[in-house]
């Protein structure tokens, strides 16, 4: 009986060449689709899984988005019921060299060695805990292994590590390579010992930020647990200003998927996309199985007479939903088989594409496989149920007296389905405008600084002041550079934020942030921040050292008049390690016009400017070739700090960087749109041919009556239009509601534009129509003497 089952199965699927290709492709490219958006799922889900007690595993938040926390915190935290082991890891970039190669490395880290209690970092030599233990020891990954000791081998030679001071470590030992799905890739791991020496302070307070704070919960713990706790942990430090924190624990496999942090770690709250690609591949399976369903519904009256002749020969209901089924799964698992060859032939432009390293091989796992083939199951039932049971349910006498078979019901569902496929299509051609158009919004605002040909250096930490000064005198004599200015924070990096003097607040004093940025007097005509009243800092004005320049969103908030005395509070430190407020108060000499110095994901806060610049050169460049200008830079660099590699980014750059995850989805969104619309015209194409098919003699009759082929084309198309503007009403409230949704991240975002709706639908209506044109034209320039001929 199976072997029955199997011949006919494959005797349909060679005699009906077209819908078999059409089903199989459709099929193929759906699942091809649903492949590899799972692969890009598994890749975001299996972050930090790789740590034997991950569910275990929690970190220590301060404040909302840092991932640092005070160093003082870790003695609190190990004396809390259901902790049991506390470390703090310090993650820094530093500059390693050793002989003649010398390279920043940010993958660096500090950490004590309780470290080894809570993670698991295999070794390839040596020791971790034993290396920990020691100052001046550090164990390298297996990648700058090879880096920098070559064929060398690594253990017992010597490395030079820079940040503020210079220490020699000697390898105690290899690890392996930590993988890239972790929030935190390390390649250099040295013991805490040595921040002193090497942050040239000692972290011991609970405003430091030093690092990252990481707990192991006790077996039987849970996170609510501990976070219940937190109130109390507060209340033990006896600082006055605890209440501007917001403690809490994070688990560990949640910094990547459910938060957003600080640059210090991978944390893009990537579940937010995880749900949207998950929808997306449902929807384009779905898309693949309304396919297969519409044109096996549409042919079920072409195999009415093989069921009608099987049920007179004593075939039951079941053994026809079983033969059915079984050609369901024949097509499903063809389809399959072509959709891992597309998707391993896609993965390399995928990759590029979504800036991914995505392989096959996550899928040939026993328990993915399992997974796979419970999925090429549920799929032959999706599209195997309905057919099965309305082909199984036909009556023998009707079909053998060739009575007509009723259709319309069938017909209700085929445009059912087709409706429900232009749905999908086009509210992911909408979702991929919004984006395309959101991110052209962001790039194109105005954000009230210039970023375009700025340049920014950060000149060693270790350089001297004359040095630099040097430095930078040498760059201004450069034709190419306009002007040098010496900033915090650049624009639209982020901002240090710090506490309101009590005399600079007349009103509670409960919301006194404020947001600074330590500049010098060049920083105007560098980054174009336009002045509103008052002036701005001047070079040898010694009084502007302790004067203020202010944003005006600050003047609006505090209600604050230009030459008024306004501060902020620095903290005095005692020897039994509590503090005093002190402020630090000064006029408000000028205000400046509001700018984003944070992403466009915040609003703009209240700043204040600070003339004591530190921190990274920005270069105004001015000409056309900025290519020709990076080499004479580094010819100055090399000049000044010969030990010293040099590294630049542009600050345009930089700013499309902070939006890369939105714009890796837009890219991917849009392709899967496009795969949504030729997967819903693939089946589209088959309608429409199997209508001219079944309408052949009709065709005919009327091209002998006299009529044109954009008339016959026009009957062909009319009825398959009507569902996709349904389609598009339908549509336009659920784009319009996610798309809304999604913008809410944003501070500065658009309004859903109306025009999206309309391209969309447009858009849509017009594959489709050029599809059923396709094949309308076929089928009207038919000789009608071929077409009438068996009459």
């Amino acid at each position: 009986m199976l072997k029955n089952y199997l011949t006919i199965a494959v005797r349909n699927l060679v005699r009906n060449r077209t819908y078999s290709f059409i089903n199989i492709a459709g099929l193929s490219v759906g699942l091809a689709t649903c492949v590899v958006i799972a692969l890009y799922v598994l890749d975001d889900l299996s972050f930090d899984t790789n740590q034997p007690k991950a569910d275990r595993i929690g970190l220590f938040q301060q404040f909302l988005n840092s991932s640092s926390s005070g160093s003082s915190f870790s003695d609190l935290l190990k004396k809390q019921t259901g902790i049991e082991a506390v470390t703090q890891v310090l993650p820094r970039r530093a500059l390693v060299s050793r002989h003649n190669l010398a390279a920043y490395e940010s993958r660096f880290c500090l950490a004590d060695s309780s470290l080894t209690k809570i993670f698991d970092f295999p070794m390839a030599e040596g020791s971790l805990q034993d290396a920990l233990a020691l100052p001046s020891q550090v164990v390298i990954s297996e990648r700058m292994a090879t880096k920098y000791f070559a064929n060398t081998p690594p253990v017992g030679q010597t490395i030079d590590v820079q940040l503020q001071g210079k220490v020699t470590f000697t390898v105690a030992g290899v690890m392996r390579d930590t993988p890239e799905n972790t929030h935190l890739p390390i390649d250099f791991l040295a013991s805490s010992l040595n921040a002193k020496t090497l942050l040239n302070s000692e972290n011991d307070s609970y405003w430091d930020f030093a690092g990252m704070t990481y707990f192991l919960l006790s077996p039987g713990a849970s996170f609510d647990k501990i976070k219940s706790q937190l109130p109390a942990v507060a209340k033990q430090t006896n600082d006055p200003n605890a209440a501007a924190w917001s403690l809490d624990v994070i688990p560990l496999r949640d910094i990547y998927l459910r938060h957003r942090m600080d640059d210090r770690v991978r944390a893009t709250n990537a579940i937010e996309f995880v749900r949207i690609f998950g929808a997306v591949a449902l929807c384009i399976l779905l898309l693949a199985c309304f396919n297969y369903l519409n044109l096996s519904s549409a042919r079920s009256t072409l195999r009415a007479r093989e069921v009608g002749v099987r049920k007179a020969m004593g075939a039951n209901r079941s053994q026809l939903i079983r033969q059915f089924m079984g050609e369901s799964f024949l097509f499903t698992l063809i389809a399959t088989g072509f959709a891992l060859l597309l998707a391993h032939l896609a993965l390399p432009f995928f990759n590029d594409f979504a800036d991914k390293n995505l392989t096959l091989a996550p899928l040939f796992t026993s328990s993915k496989l399992i997974l796979l083939l419970g999925f090429v199951a549920l799929t032959s039932v999706l599209t195997g149920l309905y057919p099965a049971f309305v082909l199984s349910n036909f009556n023998p006498i009707r079909v053998l007296k060739n009575y007509l078979l009723p259709n319309s019901g069938r017909a209700y569902v085929r445009r059912g389905l087709v409706v429900v496929q232009f749905v999908i299509s086009i509210v992911m051609l909408v979702a991929t405008i919004v984006v395309m158009d959101q991110l052209r919004y962001i790039q194109h605002k105005d954000l009230g600084y210039e970023r375009e040909q700025v340049l920014s250096l950060d000149p060693p930490s270790q350089a001297s002041e004359s040095q630099r000064s040097a430095f930078q005198n040498e760059l201004r004599q450069l034709a190419s550079v306009q002007d040098i200015t010496q900033v915090s924070m650049l624009p639209g990096t982020g901002v240090s934020i710090n506490k309101l003097s009590p005399q600079s607040v007349s009103g509670p004093q409960d919301d006194v942030a404020i947001g600074q940025l330590f500049v010098d007097s060049q920083f105007t005509l560098v980054f174009g921040v336009k002045m509103i009243e008052g002036r701005f800092f001047q070079k040898d004005n010694t009084a502007d050292r302790s004067s203020y320049v202010v944003n005006e969103t600050a003047m609006k908030k505090y209600g604050w008049k230009l030459g008024q005395t306004i501060g902020y509070v620095t903290y005095q430190y005692n020897a039994e390690g509590g503090y005093a407020e002190v402020p630090v108060n000064g006029q408000i000499i000028g205000v400046v016009e509001d700018f984003n110095q944070m992403d466009l994901k915040s609003e703009i806060m209240p700043m204040m400017l600070i003339n004591n610049a530190w921190g990274p050169l920005a270069l105004k460049l001015q000409g056309t070739d900025l290519a020709a200008t990076v080499p004479l830079l580094k010819t100055v660099w090399k000049k000044q700090f010969p030990n010293y590699p040099f590294e630049y980014s542009f600050l345009d750059e930089a700013f499309d960087k902070t939006y890369r995850k939105e714009i890796q989805t837009s890219r991917v969104f849009g392709l899967f749109a496009g795969l949504s619309v030729f997967i819903s015209c693939l089946g589209l194409l088959g309608l429409v041919a199997f209508t001219a098919e079944q309408r052949t003699k009709e065709i005919g009759v009327r091209k002998v009556l006299g009529a044109s082929v954009a008339s016959i084309v026009a009957l062909l198309s009319r009825d398959f239009l009507k569902p996709i503007l349904i389609a598009l009403i339908v549509a336009a409230p659920i784009a319009w509601y996610g798309m809304d949704t999604w913008l809410q991240d944003f501070a500065y975002r658009i309004d859903v534009p109306i025009w999206s709706f309309v391209l969309a639908g447009s858009l849509a209506a017009l594959v489709a129509f050029l599809t059923m044109s396709y094949q309308a034209i076929r089928a009207a320039r038919v000789n009608p003497v071929k077409s009438l001929r068996s009459e």
